[in-house]
């Protein structure tokens, strides 16, 4: 009788590796859930429901719309944000169904200048943010793209960068766009929660490697806020 010998290392690379794949393609299917829910009703506010960390004890006290847009009072303080730094260029990967974009445009047309690149590849979110973003009355401060963030090609200097796109690729796509970013400008990483480690894990890294320094806020999924160290007076 053959025996099957399974090491304790193969194991370990296996409990691991689902571990990245389980949850990203639980993000992939909440996303297309909240899309089928939207053909049928309009959205409406709730408190955050995402489990509490030890930096974020009370996460009922926030709001959102969805479990994929980030918490409102994140989409007010981007808006704030535009509007205090004044932003030329905003780059944000993750488009979703366009909340963040608009809220970012809303701040843009404020100021009275500057533009978003907004770059999502999930072509059912896509359209829904298309959609969202034409009625909005604020297209004209938006450019939206259906590409992989990590082919995409931008011209100029990031002001400002807000990543939101898919877990496995938030590192991979600050790594490919922090050449472009301004030493002045401002990285902006949402799910950097402890509760979603992999985020928070890699901006740490980063800082680690001297590349980035970072703040990372207790809000319900976290938020991390940072600055290239390259360049920077």
């Amino acid at each position: 009788m053959a025996h099957l010998v399974v090491s304790t290392g193969s194991i370990v690379t296996g409990v691991a590796l689902l571990g990245v794949i389980v949850p990203r393609f639980k993000k992939v299917f909440e996303r297309h859930r909240i899309l089928e829910r939207l053909a049928q009703q309009d959205e409406f506010e709730q408190r955050e429901y995402v489990a509490a960390t030890p930096e974020c004890p009370r996460p009922d006290r926030w709001r959102m719309v969805d479990p994929q847009t980030c918490e409102v009072e994140i989409l007010e303080f981007l808006r704030s944000l535009v509007t205090t730094v004044k932003p030329q260029l905003i780059v944000e990967t993750g488009t979703f169904i366009g909340h963040s974009a608009i809220k970012m445009a809303e701040g843009l047309k404020a100021n009275g200048f500057g533009r978003i690149i907004t770059i999502e590849f999930d072509r059912a979110a896509f359209a829904k943010a298309k959609e969202r973003i034409d009625a909005s009355g604020l297209a004209e401060w938006i450019e939206y793209r259906k590409e992989s963030s990590l082919e995409a090609k931008i011209e100029g200097t990031i002001d400002l960068f807000f990543s939101d796109s898919q877990l496995l690729t938030r590192e991979q796509e600050l790594r490919h766009f922090l050449p472009q970013i301004s030493p002045c400008g401002l990285i902006l990483v949402h799910d950097a929660s402890s509760e979603i480690q992999k985020v928070r894990e890699a901006m740490l890294q980063m800082e680690q490697e001297g590349l980035i320094s970072t703040v990372l806020l207790s809000t319900p999924r976290g938020l991390a806020i940072a600055q290239k160290k390259e360049g920077r007076k």
